[in-house]
């Protein structure tokens, strides 16, 4: 059957059980050292890079202090009980960081690639149930964050 879809300019995804849930708008862009660049491209692919990733917010941060310019990337992990009842293997989540880095590299020109990254268990949300960009905590370059990073979390084993 066909489905009537609306270009809202917001960006959404279906879960595994058909609920779909918007992620943000499509249409902020930033310039950053000169070159402009679409925050929606980016967070979708942050958001594709593994089931993990059940949301993400990235902002362009500029340092008050050296006013340089770099991209923060919030992370919004899966809630644990999604992955509870898989044959799984656990990694920490720096391992995830290092994924979700590594596939923006492979998917994403470099200046995209945001060079700071905070997990959170729920990202801010206003009241039209939308991401809360205001509301992100504030994080510095070099001070990336992974919350419990000593608790694992649990991932599919894939096989070639």
């Amino acid at each position: 059957a066909k489905e009537k879809c609306y270009k809202t300019g917001d960006l959404a995804k279906f879960d595994k059980n058909g609920e779909l849930h918007f992620m943000g708008r499509l249409d902020f862009q930033v310039k950053l050292r000169g070159q402009r660049i679409e925050i929606g491209e980016i967070e979708s692919v942050i958001s594709e890079s593994s089931e993990y990733v059940s949301n993400c917010v990235v902002i362009k941060i500029t340092d008050e202090n050296t006013k340089d310019e770099y991209l923060a990337a919030y992370i919004q992990i899966a809630a644990l009980t999604d992955i509870r009842d898989k044959n799984i293997r656990s990694i920490e989540y720096n391992d995830l960081k290092v994924h979700v880095t590594t596939y923006c590299l492979n998917h994403l020109p470099s200046p995209m690639v945001p060079s700071v990254w905070l997990i959170m268990d729920k990202l801010p949300i206003n009241e039209n149930g939308k991401i809360d960009r205001k509301q992100l905590p504030k994080i510095e370059r070099g001070h990336s964050s992974f919350p419990l990073s000593e608790t694992t979390l649990s991932m599919i084993t894939t096989t070639p």
